[in-house]
């Protein structure tokens, strides 16, 4: 076993500024680990639309509603929120063939209404709130 390489399975790197690297170990950080689930590409989007919906959707649903994500990478994120707790999928039997409904848990509810303070605190709190294109509340998804 290399263990350079060992080395990069456990630590992966969440800073680079002026040179400096700062490695944190995410198997044990749960914030780190976190992080690194929902920087994940079409997660935001993801979790806004079952937010926004007050309901289960489909897959379907949810493929239609973002546009430019594959149905495999939609899979893929739709497992690992459910892994973490974030996402409550759902079989429906009954129906041929049988449904596959998602919503968000309690967890996820939460974990967006912790996105939305933090678009707040960044709204009121960065240098340029011009560049947002929908700054204004009413107009943001969020």
């Amino acid at each position: 076993m290399d263990p350079a390489n060992e080395y990069n399975k456990k630590f992966q790197k969440v800073y680079h500024y002026n040179h400096y690297i700062m490695y944190v170990d995410y198997v044990e950080c749960g914030v780190s680990r976190t992080l690194h689930i929902l920087s994940k590409k079409w997660m935001f989007l993801i979790l806004l639309h079952l937010y926004n919906s007050h309901e289960a959707l489909r897959f379907s649903d949810l493929r239609e509603a973002i546009p430019g994500i594959t149905a495999k990478v939609l899979s893929e994120r739709l497992k690992e929120l459910e892994e973490e707790g974030i996402v409550h999928r759902c079989v429906l039997e009954q129906s041929t063939p049988p449904k596959t409904q998602y919503s968000l848990t309690p967890c996820g509810i939460e974990c967006v209404e912790i996105i939305k303070v933090t678009k707040k605190w960044t709204l009121n709190w960065k240098e340029h709130p011009d560049l947002c294109p929908v700054y204004q509340e009413r107009q943001c998804p969020l």
